[in-house]
């Protein structure tokens, strides 16, 4: 923090550091605070004509600094962040970021962006109530499997698990109590998943579990997927701690795993969803 009385000339001792991006200005009024970043610093020293150092060197610091910077607290969400800037005028939306702090710092608006396409980018592939891939998320690691499965070096399995009568729980418990099933439900199959196996919610309903199984012949490959299936089923019959008896939801499972004619993710997802559908109706 630097007084906005100090002279211009002065600035450029502090930005021979290279790790330092901006300089706080403490303003006359005790409650004011401006900021100079290292890029406007080199704008208004470079000038329109070149002779920026000439103009600004004998001025003093308040006169090229901004004392109308946004400035938020630590706490503010980045897409609270993102929205707050592109409120201000169009000429002002894409300066700094000041975040306020026992240290404080700022944040140009690129990596706020970046910041919040990586956020919405997790939340797309991170299920927020339990915490497991997406059904996009799935797709994609299944694509990854089916593509190393590929020439015959191994076969990919998957076993849908669908809970029934959610909306009945919903309906009795609200949706508290419908979220403490699924989280359950999450728990249980990745705590009695396969080795390698990857589970993960595709619908508000519907969980996966996707395994790489060895190469072999097709009554090989049926049995392992229906011993993962058995496995999970197990699994599932133990109710949990902390949820009753009479609230715990029977289960719909679908399975398929890849064969001559079963050679992708979609292939995958289609032939169990359409396995899973027949488990309903019986």
């Amino acid at each position: 923090m630097v007084s906005a009385e100090m002279p211009v000339s002065e600035l450029e001792l502090l930005f021979r550091a290279e790790r330092l991006r901006f300089v706080g200005v403490a303003g006359n009024d005790p409650n004011s605070f401006g900021l100079i970043t290292r890029a406007h610093y080199g704008m208004m020293l470079t000038g329109r004509l070149g002779y920026g150092r000439a103009v600004h060197s004998r001025r003093r610091v308040e006169e090229i600094t901004d004392f109308a910077p946004l400035v938020l607290g630590p706490e503010v969400l980045i897409a609270d962040a993102a929205a707050r800037a592109m409120a201000r005028g169009f000429k002002r939306r894409y300066d700094p970021i000041v975040v306020a702090g026992e240290q404080w710092r700022y944040a140009e608006s690129g990596d706020v962006t970046r910041a919040l396409v990586s956020a919405l980018s997790a939340r797309t592939r991170r299920d927020a109530l339990t915490g497991i891939p997406t059904r996009l998320a799935v797709m994609a690691d299944l694509a990854r499997r089916c593509e190393k499965a590929a020439g015959g070096r191994a076969r990919i399995a998957l076993l849908l698990v669908r809970v029934r009568a959610l909306g009945k729980i919903n309906a009795a418990y609200g949706s508290n109590g419908g979220d403490a099933v699924l989280r359950a439900v999450s728990e249980s199959l990745g705590n009695h998943r396969a080795p390698g196996a990857e589970v993960g919610r595709i619908s508000g309903r519907v969980f996966s579990v996707a395994v790489s199984l060895p190469d072999a012949d097709e009554l090989t490959i049926a049995a392992s997927v229906d011993a993962i299936r058995e496995s999970q089923v197990r699994g599932l019959a133990c109710v949990p701690r902390g949820i009753p008896q009479s609230v715990w939801p029977d289960f719909n499972f679908g399975v398929s795993w890849t064969s001559g004619t079963i050679t992708s993710a979609d292939d995958l997802m289609r032939v169990a969803e359409e396995r899973l559908r027949a488990d309903r109706r019986r």
